[in-house]
Parts: C-alpha cells; sequence; structure tokens
C-alpha cells in the first residue's frame, strides 16, 4: 500500500511540476505581448468562467467519485444520468443568459458576447471534470497526470499562438482555452465511455440520490468561489486595474506552492475513499497527523519559494511586471492557506457532512469580506492575499475540529 501511495504520489508530483513550471516559463512571452490591464480584464474573465462552473456542474463529480467507489456495479447509470443532466441544464442556463444580457456589460466589466463564450465552455469542462476525477479516485495517476498537462500545454501553445501572431491581447488566452476544451470534450467522452463505462442512459432515481448528496455542496461552492474571487474584485475596486494584473502575474508564481498540494491531494482523497469501510476514530488521528506535516512543509517551501522566485522574476517577466514581487509572499500563504482548507474539507465530504460544509463556508465568507475590505483599504492588493490566507487556515482549523466532534458518526 506504501509503495502504491509514493509510486501515486511521484507521478503526481512529476506531472505537477511540469504543469507549474509552463506558465513561469512561458512568462517572458506572456507579459511582453500583454499589458497588466489584459492580465486584469481576463482575471475578472477567468472569474465569471469559475462562477458558472459552479453553478452549472451541481457539485455532481463529487458525488460520482462516492458512487464509483460504493456501487460500481451501477456506476455507469449514475454516470449517464449525469451526463444527459448536465446536456439538459443547457437549456435553463441560456434562458438565463437572455435575462442577463442587457445590463450584464455594466456589472462585471466585460462584454456580454462572452455569456455565449462562458456557457459551452462550462459544459465542456463539467464532462472534463468529471473524467479526471473518476481517473483520480480509481488511481489511474499516469493519465490523470499526462491529461492535465497536455490540457495546460495546449491551452498555453494555442494562446500564444494567438496573442503573438494575430495580437489578440487578453482574448487570445480566451479562445486558447475554449478551442482547446472544445476538443477535449470529445476525448473525455471517448475515455468516459472504455473506462467507466458510460451509456446516455437517464435514470431520475439515480439522479435524485445524487442530488441529495450534493445540492448542499452548491451553496459552499458558490460560498468557496465567492472567497477566491474576493480579493480580485476588492482590488479592482479599492485600488487598481494595473495593481490587479501585478497581483495576477504574482498569483502565477504562487501556484508553485500549489505543486505540494496538486501532487497530494489526488493521493489523499483517492486513498480515504478507499478506506471508506474503516474511516474510525484511530484512523483520522493518523489523518490529521499527516495535515500537520504537511502544514509545516508549507510554510517551509513558502519561505524558500519567496527567495528564489524574487530572483527570478526580473528575467521572466517584462520590466512593467517586476513589481509584481510585492505581492508574492502573501499570495504564496494564500495558496498554502487553500490547500490545506481543501484537504480538510475533504474529510467532511467524506463523512457526509453537507451541510456542515456550507455552514462552515457561509461564516467563512463573511469573515473573509470583513476581513478583505479591511486589509486591501490598509495594504493595497497584498492585504488581499494575507486575508485569504487568514481566511483558509480558519476554515481549515473549523473542518478539522468538525471532523473530530463527528468522528464517532458512521461513513455510508
Amino acid at each position: 500500500m506504501i509503495v502504491s501511495l509514493f509510486k501515486n504520489f511521484s507521478i503526481y508530483f512529476v506531472f505537477s511540476v511540469l504543469t507549474a513550471i509552463l506558465p513561469i516559463a512561458l512568462m517572458p512571452i506572456l507579459t511582453r505581448y500583454m499589458t497588466p490591464e489584459d492580465y486584469g480584464l481576463y482575471s475578472i474573465y477567468a472569474m465569471l468562467v469559475m462562477f458558472f462552473g459552479v453553478l452549472y456542474r451541481f457539485e455532481l463529480n463529487q458525488s460520482l467519485k462516492l458512487e464509483f467507489v460504493g456501487d460500481e456495479k451501477d456506476f455507469k447509470l449514475f454516470l449517464g444520468s449525469a451526463f444527459l443532466f448536465s446536456v439538459f441544464l443547457l437549456i435553463p442556463f441560456f434562458i438565463v443568459v437572455f435575462l442577463v444580457y442587457l445590463f450584464f456589460d455594466d456589472v462585471f466589466g466585460v462584454s456580454s458576447f462572452w455569456l455565449f463564450v462562458v456557457l459551452p465552455l462550462v459544459f465542456f469542462k463539467a464532462q472534463i471534470l468529471n473524467l479526471h476525477h473518476l481517473w483520480q479516485i480509481s488511481s489511474r495517476s499516469f493519465l490523470f497526470g499526462l491529461w492535465g498537462f497536455l490540457a495546460n500545454f495546449s491551452v498555453y501553445a494555442l494562446s500564444i499562438i494567438l496573442l503573438v501572431f494575430f495580437d489578440m491581447g487578453w482574448i487570445a488566452r480566451v479562445f486558447g482555452e475554449w478551442f482547446v476544451c472544445f476538443f477535449a470534450f470529445f476525448v473525455a467522452l471517448f475515455f468516459l465511455n472504455k473506462h467507466f463505462g458510460l451509456r446516455f442512459v437517464f435514470e431520475f432515481s439515480f439522479l435524485k440520490k445524487m442530488l441529495i448528496f450534493c445540492l448542499p455542496l452548491i451553496p459552499g461552492a458558490i460560498v468557496s468561489y465567492l472567497m477566491l474571487a474576493s480579493d480580485r474584485f476588492f482590488i479592482a475596486e479599492l485600488v487598481s486595474m494595473y495593481e490587479l494584473g501585478l497581483y495576477s502575474v504574482a498569483l502565477q508564481f504562487s501556484f508553485s506552492i500549489a505543486i505540494v498540494f496538486t501532487a497530494v491531494y489526488p493521493v489523499w482523497e483517492s486513498y480515504i475513499y478507499n478506506k471508506v469501510d474503516v474511516f474510525d476514530s484511530y484512523f483520522l488521528n493518523r489523518l490529521l497527523l499527516v495535515l500537520v506535516g504537511i502544514f509545516l512543509v508549507g510554510i517551509f517551501c513558502v519561505y524558500v519559494l519567496s527567495y528564489l522566485i524574487a530572483i527570478v522574476i526580473p528575467y521572466l517577466v517584462d520590466d512593467n511586471f517586476v513589481n509584481a514581487y510585492l505581492y508574492l509572499i502573501p499570495c504564496l500563504y494564500a495558496a498554502l492557506g487553500a490547500g490545506i482548507y481543501r484537504l480538510t474539507n475533504a474529510l467532511l465530504v467524506l463523512m457526509r457532512k453537507t451541510k456542515e460544509i456550507f455552514f462552515i463556508g457561509l461564516l467563512l465568507l463573511l469573515v473573509n469580506f470583513i476581513l478583505m475590505f479591511q486589509m486591501v483599504s490598509s495594504f493595497g492588493a497584498a492585504g488581499a492575499g494575507y486575508s485569504l490566507a487568514m481566511t483558509f487556515c480558519l476554515g481549515a482549523l473549523i473542518n478539522v475540529l468538525t471532523a473530530c466532534r463527528n468522528r464517532k458518526a458512521a461513513v455510508h
């Protein structure tokens, strides 16, 4: 078992490093052909995609993982019902798009045209995400890592072509992602059929079972989205789009700390999900000790990476972006806090404490908005990173306390 876990972690880690290096290696090109304002606008667009994605996927991917480890015999019916449900959802979502079309430009600051770009994109991403998560939970670590790397490589390659040869600015990033996801959608359908027996059959009883579990996760996912988007919103409103662009570049460098969590999380979730039958007080205590170790390693990585990145950043970005290093440490801490929070959240999902996840998220959102307003007003964009770091660490602590309080609860 230990050998298998280490093997999977090593594979995830290698692909995580490759995926994290990619945007950093391409930074000289991106920052030469994109302005800080372009980065700011793309950040707004990325938040829009994230928001619609949270609403659209209904968190069915979380339910599918539990059904896969609990009911492999009928899993193809769960998978087929989830897929057809996502197809049906396109109708009400298109209706909503038309309803908000007229005032969208004023609210979000980007053209309402992007609504019609985002909607099919989140549909493609929902199916791709289902495949990615199922590969993770079934310990297909090589396919999981290779898929993620190739997808990111393709997005950046196409984006740079559109950026350099067609001078499309931030829109190049948009179309690069859209076309890659379009083709990846059909590849995902092929593998969902080959590896997990996808059938285009709809069974309401199977969908109902999944929705009962995952519906409480939807508000929680929206709350998590609002927290992740709050830094960019407060910076744009209280500081400037220019500083938001610098902060966005620092965020990309902060993905270096996410290498650890990108490698750990798939192994962590796959391991605890497949230990559902022995998830008792003793097993939970062991997991909490591992969490403490990961957190301490993360703090060490923040200090090391902050020095290393500060040295190389002048050589990786255009002169207009050099000041991004001012926001590097707070962004690294925010990434560390988000990673720990995600690991602890997986414990509550496995324990089926979805209502608790929602209420914890709601509390954190309130705390985050208060901290964000105070710290961004006082410290600028750097305050946004520290606010997120404190909020996520608080959330991780509350998750751990909640898991301990329910440690004797049966997990079925």
